[in-house]
């Protein structure tokens, strides 16, 4: 399966993603992807929205096991 990102054709596969999942659950320490992370639900997000306008952030994140 994959997902058109692009116009023209660029495609990304999920099976980069579904491993990454997998070494996480599997006690991988350091694997990361890039998500959204919402302002307002983390500790000090607040000030950062107010200032930008954004509730809505870009940022990698570690996958893991808490």
């Amino acid at each position: 399966m994959s997902i058109e990102i692009e116009p023209e054709g660029q495609t990304l596969t999920d099976s980069s993603f579904a491993e990454k999942i997998i070494k996480a659950v599997n006690g991988e320490k350091g694997v990361t992807e890039p998500s959204f992370v919402y302002l307002p639900g983390v500790s000090g997000g607040d000030a950062i929205a107010k200032a930008t306008g954004c509730d809505f952030f870009s940022v990698p994140i570690e996958l893991g096991v808490s």
